[in-house]
């Protein structure tokens, strides 16, 4: 369930800069791009090179520093284009199948009353965006691209509830301030491949209400995803220099300072997600199938000659950590449940 543009080695301190910026061509819509081999970066195929540095300043953590508005735009539109192609390369529909129980967690601990205004950060293929409509919310569901809302329409009017769903840089959110009673995001993509996430919070706290409320789930390094995480890193190319950790709203102690300039009153609670299939075997078999960033990271272990190598070791570490006796697969994965309150007026 593991994904993100930046996988972070929580034990060695090390960013492994991954599923999007690996050592082969990706096909996006329009455009080409290939690693830049020596800083690890991104760029067009036949275009003139620049260091990452230079060409996407957000990579060393400084979006926006010194760069043009077209050049904002650019940094932006090139990493939208490539999650929708990281995910592209599996179904990400039967992924979010196996989360609801992440999002139902993530609305109820929001408190969402009918009426209220609510921002879902990360749509992914609607979850959280439903459930919290279905408790009688006007819904504004957002992701880095419009890939599945097609998907979300169909769900939507399947449960007979509306939802305003929009493609934004979450690093821009096209809203007015003050706009909503509640933030909400359940293993959101834009929370982990954010290239600046002081600037996504500040944006956030913006367009939220005096005394409104935020609740936010992501898996943490520590737990079975971060795990993965890393074993994954050993085949995949070292970072930009400086890159940012996509795991800054999955720690409590990060969290906290994410939103205390803000004055937000923060509580972090670490819960468990259960997941089972019929066998290790079988789930390591359906991450090849339907899991882009896993699919997409074999494929580069592939070019290694080490395929074998890394689902071998996928397969020991579910395998490992599996708590059925009978030959199926159970297990769970640590996520942090984060709500924070924004300050009242006066």
């Amino acid at each position: 369930m593991y994904a993100g543009a930046v996988l972070w080695d929580g034990s060695s301190g090390r960013t492994e800069q991954s599923l999007c910026l690996l050592r082969v061509p990706l096909s996006v819509p329009g455009q080409s791009v290939r690693v830049c081999s020596e800083h690890g970066g991104t760029e067009a195929l036949g275009g003139p090179h620049r260091p990452c540095g230079q060409r996407y300043p957000a990579l060393a953590g400084v979006k926006g520093a010194g760069m043009s508005e077209a050049e904002f735009l650019e940094d932006y539109e090139l990493a939208r284009r490539m999650h929708g192609a990281l995910w592209a390369a599996g179904d990400y529909t039967r992924v979010a199948e196996q989360l609801t129980g992440v999002s139902a967690a993530v609305v109820e601990a929001a408190g969402i009353e009918p009426g209220m205004r609510v921002l879902d950060l990360g749509a992914g293929s609607g979850n959280t965006a439903l459930l919290a409509a279905g408790q009688g919310a006007e819904v504004t569901a957002v992701d880095l691209t419009d890939d599945l809302f097609a998907t979300c329409r169909q769900r939507a009017a399947a449960a007979e509830v509306t939802v305003t769903w929009a493609a934004v840089n979450p690093e821009d959110l096209p809203f007015g301030a003050d706009q909503f009673d509640r933030v909400v995001s359940a293993v959101g993509g834009p929370l982990a491949m954010a290239s600046n996430q002081r600037r996504m919070a500040a944006e956030m706290v913006r367009v939220c209400l005096p005394g409104s409320m935020w609740a936010v789930a992501n898996w943490t390094a520590e737990g079975l995803v971060g795990q993965a995480a890393q074993l994954i890193a050993r085949y995949l190319p070292p970072p930009p220099p400086r890159a940012p950790s996509p795991w800054m709203w999955a720690a409590e102690d990060s969290v906290t300072a994410l939103l205390d300039p803000f004055g937000y009153a923060v509580r972090p609670a670490r819960r468990m997600a259960s997941f089972s299939y019929s066998s290790p075997d079988s789930y390591i078999s359906y991450l090849e199938e339907v899991h882009g960033p896993t699919i997409m990271a074999l494929q580069v272990a592939a070019g290694q000659g080490r395929r074998p190598e890394l689902r071998a070791g996928l397969l020991d570490l579910y395998t490992g950590v599996n708590t059925a006796t009978d030959g199926t697969l159970a297990f769970e994965q640590e996520y942090l449940l984060v709500t924070a309150t924004a300050p009242a007026v006066g």
